[in-house]
């Protein structure tokens, strides 16, 4: 299944389905879509050069196992984590490397670097470190997670994310490397969680993007043709963010709140952020 401007095959509404023996390369979205499939089985498949290899939310129960990657690799989207937890995943390859795949580990260290892609369920207290996780779909993936430090990892020329936590609070992401992804560092419904000195370079969209994680720290981060985005849904939650000593293209990264009748005009700044703020003129 080749050379769609999509997705090479899509389930919609399929139980108990088998996928197997299937090669789907060079498809602009999904290779393989599974969605709403609860207790199917995918298998034995090939996904190369896929935006996202293997593509599955709301299939509770499925079993992903003996699939092959290149350029690609395995996405799952679930909004319980029972059900992500319901999903066995063994015995697949990205870029000729194990996918990662690890649930319900505590006060576990993560530092061969062995992985292809890593996945991490509803895990405590676990670092993941010294690992190299390019051209992906996501390189590293936390679901649920708490208390995690991610910290000297390589995730470069991943389509979506280089680093992704959903849902995974009071985490550390600190001195990694995230270029030429979509976005470097994504974090949402992840608060209270410091990200610091990480470099961010070239990245699509954001180098590092937080969506409603309040009460985080972002701090002396380097970005390279990318930024820093906040999305909050109110005031107070944005300004309990701390953001200082950021780099964006050589220049301060200007993150100001609560400023009253000032005026910002030296040319120092490779980003501004304000929030908060009246009367302020900006030249």
């Amino acid at each position: 299944i080749l050379n769609n401007a999509t997705t090479g095959l899509s389930l919609f509404c399929c139980t108990y389905s088998v996928i197997i023996n299937n090669t789907c390369e060079n498809n602009n979205d999904r290779g393989i879509e599974l969605s709403y499939s609860d207790n199917s089985t995918v298998i034995n498949n090939t996904c190369n050069n896929n935006d996202r290899g293997i593509d599955i939310w709301s299939s509770d129960s499925s079993t992903v196992a003996n699939n092959t990657f290149t350029n690609c690799g395995l996405k799952i989207s679930e909004e319980t984590i029972d059900a992500y937890l319901s999903y066995t995943v063994e015995n697949n390859w990205v870029n000729e490397k194990p996918l990662g795949f690890y649930t319900n580990l505590d006060s576990t260290i993560i530092a061969e670097p062995v992985y292809g892609q890593l996945i991490l369920a509803n895990c405590t207290n676990v670092i993941v470190r010294d690992q190299i996780l390019n051209n992906a779909t996501t390189g590293l993936s936390l679901f649920c997670c708490t208390y995690s430090v991610i910290i000297n990892n390589t995730c470069n020329n991943n389509v979506y994310d280089g680093i992704y936590l959903y849902s995974s609070g009071s985490s550390t992401v600190t001195n990694n490397t995230c270029e030429n992804n979509n976005f470097g560092i994504y974090l949402l419904y992840s608060g209270s969680s410091t990200v610091t000195n990480n470099t961010c370079k070239n990245n699509n969209n954001q180098g590092i993007d937080i969506l409603f994680s309040d009460s985080s720290t972002v701090a002396n981060n380097t970005f390279t043709n990318c930024g820093l985005k906040i999305s909050e849904e109110t005031i107070d939650a944005y300004l309990s963010y701390t953001v200082e000593d950021n780099r964006v293209n050589g220049k301060k990264l200007g993150f100001y709140t609560n400023l009253d009748s000032t005026i910002i005009d030296e040319p120092v700044y490779g980003q501004l952020i304000l929030a908060n703020c009246t009367n302020v003129i900006v030249r």
